[in-house]
């Protein structure tokens, strides 16, 4: 079984323009990859919007052929987040997790590096249902009161219960 790690959260500079538009500040981004050296891995990146009360995810991807550090900042990405940056008006304070694989020799495991990807974008869009990629995720047409796909709210005795003893994570 391939083993995958969690490295982060890394705070990544922003810089506000004239004109009120955000954008990363290039000379802090290099000092973030350099603390880190998962950036010249491949895995999956998160994208998240730190806040007091904790972090909104906001993009999630994954690097097969190359870096971490080209994929997780290429323009594509930079034009998508920092659109989504520029919509809110608080808290604009952005971090990004990555998750790769430990590994002694040999070649990254692709196949399961696409499989994180789906599960976490899965998790991250039950969080933040404006996620800006939803790839795989797929709404269930039933739900479990209190469980599962539920309305917000605090469940009741037995789903708290169910949950705990199913070890169902909060959904």
């Amino acid at each position: 079984m391939a083993q995958f790690f969690v490295s982060g959260p890394f705070k990544v500079a922003l810089k506000k323009h004239a004109t009120g538009a955000i954008s990363i500040d290039e000379n802090s981004l290099q000092e973030v990859i350099e603390q880190c050296p998962e950036f010249e891995k491949t895995g999956c990146y998160v994208f998240a919007i730190d806040a007091p009360k904790g972090a909104t995810p906001i993009y999630v991807g994954r690097s097969t052929k190359q870096s971490l550090k080209k994929e997780a900042f290429n323009s594509r990405n930079q034009k998508a987040i920092f659109g989504k940056l520029n919509e809110r008006t608080r808290h604009n304070k952005l971090i990004i997790y990555l998750v790769t694989q430990k590994r002694s020799r040999g070649k990254p495991n692709l196949s399961e590096i696409e499989e994180i990807e789906e599960f976490l974008i899965a998790n991250a869009a039950v969080k933040a249902p404006d996620l800006l990629n939803k790839k795989g995720v797929v709404k269930q047409k039933w739900s479990i009161l209190g469980v599962h796909n539920s309305a917000p709210g605090k469940p009741d005795a037995a789903a708290k219960s169910f949950k705990r003893d199913l070890g169902i994570r909060k959904r």
